[in-house]
């Protein structure tokens, strides 16, 4: 872990004393998100993916001290894709992919209809298809929806980036903090317009219902069999929980999101622990409590070993970014009050503040 992430990450202690951003100022924040999806002048759904792209990216960058941050087109362009992936397939009540854009077929959805009857982490496989596809959704993105997100009522009004180049954004001051403490809230409007958005361009589908949400924003998950063998040699055969020896280890372990997908849906190496059957369907959708949080720490501080099993097999390791994402995590669950799982029948703990000491020190 570099210097400067230690310091970004010592700051969420400052962030849960303290916010660095003014209520006031997170209110109007909020108001003029709540503007934005309102102006009602999108003609694609373009916009609301962006939108959803940037705070679930500024998650991973945000550092808590409101400063501006730095996110590159290309990371836009490979959420776009994980966005639009089960869009782009046939609708089943329409035998064909849902209108996103007000008069033709939105290109986004023309570059990944053909390649999405497959699994996205099966197309990321393909280099050559996958890059050639990425570098077309980058230009996508550049030319319409970074353009277009702020303006608002006819007005360009660059409160949440500044385009540097043509490869990269600035997020401007205190943008990451409050996309990251909003993150739920912000995505949940996204999806909301967009779902409205597409029931308008899509009329045969009427009202659409739980299953039009389903099928737009479900992500797939991938078949996460590749990381048991490297969990289940790291772990010595035992759970990550409770250490006891898993009995019939192929069968009776499960890969485990420490932070569960609920929250973050993020699979990589590093969010991943081996656990037996009791202690997987006992934690559910909770963060672990301090004991499984030092435990996973210990992993993190000393990553070689494990690193090494996962690179054997060609796995993504999330190194880079999973610190912040955990630190978000704990620290909405501080701020919220949430419980913490301890085990498999005992009660489970409120989160305590100090919980942050444990970051400051990763």
């Amino acid at each position: 872990m570099t210097q400067p992430q230690k310091d970004n990450i010592a700051l969420l202690r400052h962030a849960l004393d303290i916010d660095p951003v003014e209520s006031a100022e997170q209110i109007r924040f909020l108001e003029r998100i709540q503007g934005l999806l309102a102006d009602g002048r999108f003609t694609t759904t373009y916009k609301y993916a962006l939108l959803h792209a940037i705070a679930d990216i500024a998650v991973q960058k945000n550092d808590w001290s409101g400063k501006p941050c730095i996110i590159e087109v290309s990371e836009l362009a490979e959420r776009f894709i994980e966005l639009y992936w089960n869009q782009s397939r046939n609708h089943p009540a329409l035998s064909s992919p849902l209108h996103q854009m007000k008069g033709g077929k939105a290109g986004v959805i023309h570059l990944l209809e053909h390649a999405s009857n497959q699994s996205i982490h099966a197309f990321k496989a393909r280099t050559e298809d996958w890059q050639s596809t990425h570098r077309e959704v980058e230009k996508i993105i550049r030319r319409y929806p970074l353009q277009l997100l702020q303006v608002i009522g006819g007005e360009k009004i660059p409160f949440l980036y500044n385009i540097i180049g043509s490869g990269q954004i600035e997020l401007c001051e205190n943008v990451a903090f409050c996309l990251a403490r909003f993150h739920g809230l912000i995505t949940g409007m996204a999806r909301t317009e967009w779902y409205r958005m597409v029931l308008r361009l899509n009329p045969a589908l009427n009202d659409g219902g739980r299953d039009l949400h389903t099928f737009l924003f479900e992500t797939e998950r991938q078949n996460l069999e590749s990381y048991r063998g490297a969990l289940l040699e790291f772990q010595e055969g035992r759970c990550f929980y409770c250490e006891r020896p898993i009995k019939s280890a192929k069968n009776q372990a499960a890969v485990d999101h420490f932070v569960p997908w609920s929250r973050y849906p993020w699979d990589v190496g590093h969010n991943f622990v081996l656990a037996d059957q009791k202690c997987n369907s006992s934690k559910s959708d909770l963060l672990p409590a301090r004991d499984h949080l030092e435990h996973w720490l210990a992993r993190y501080r000393n990553p070689q070993e494990f690193e090494e099993l996962l690179a054997r097999s060609n796995l993504q390791t999330g190194k880079e970014a999973v610190l912040p994402v955990f630190a978000w995590a704990y620290a909405g669950a501080i701020n919220r009050s949430e419980p913490l799982w301890v085990s498999a029948g005992k009660k489970n703990v409120s989160p305590d503040i100090d919980l942050v000491e444990l970051f400051r020190s990763a």
